[in-house]
């Protein structure tokens, strides 16, 4: 108990069940990432068919399909891993001279 002015003041408990919190760390890792595949000047289909079948474990006409569809409308979203996956596929992509980004799914 607490006196002040002359009063007694009670103090109940009170207990707070807090939600299970997770870490930034978690949130990242947890996630779902796109690959993308941008469109660029400098590389010829047949390559970049050649390097989607290495590097994404495409056969040749799934290769050929996102390949055309970065060619025509800019960007293809190639795959969808957890983040650390992405990124290296992404920089894969990037040893072999491919414009490929990742961002959150």
């Amino acid at each position: 108990m607490n006196r002040i002015a002359g009063q007694v003041i009670t103090k109940q408990r009170t207990t707070i069940v807090l939600p299970e919190q997770t870490t930034d760390t978690e949130i990242i890792t947890t996630v779902p990432w796109w690959v993308l595949l941008h469109n660029d000047d400098k590389n010829f289909m047949d390559h970049v068919g050649r390097v989607l079948v290495k590097i994404m474990d495409f056969d040749p006409q799934t290769a050929f399909s996102k390949m055309m569809e970065a060619h025509k409308t800019g960007l293809s979203h190639l795959a969808t891993y957890d983040r650390k996956e992405a990124e290296l596929r992404a920089e894969l992509l990037f040893k072999h001279n491919l414009v490929a980004t990742i961002e959150p799914a």
